[in-house]
């Protein structure tokens, strides 16, 4: 299994910490994890996984948005609200697509 980013990755890139009360850095990861996997799941077909450190720094941001989106859906929140974090989704998403 591959894990691009960490919760501290997750703070750093798409979600302040005040976002992250109450999601444990366990599931921080569980999330970033799925978030990996996902891109794993793009980046096989033009890629020999698992890929070598370091990871790029657009792979990183990407699997943080994913993650952001991710680990926030499982809290609740309002995808109006919120639309930076369906964005970033969304990018990461194209992003993935456009290396693939």
């Amino acid at each position: 299994m591959s894990r691009y980013a960490t919760p501290l990755d997750l703070t750093r890139l798409s979600l302040p910490p005040s976002a992250l009360v109450g999601i444990t850095d366990a599931d921080q990861q569980a999330a970033l994890d799925a978030a990996s996997d996902i891109a794993d799941g793009y980046l096989a077909s033009r890629f020999s996984l698992p890929l070598q450190r370091p990871y790029p720094g657009d792979l990183i941001q990407a699997v943080c948005d994913l993650g952001a989106y991710l680990v926030m859906k499982r809290r609740g929140f309002n995808p109006e609200g919120d639309s930076a974090i369906t964005k970033g989704y969304d990018d990461a998403v194209s992003w993935l697509e456009g290396v693939s």
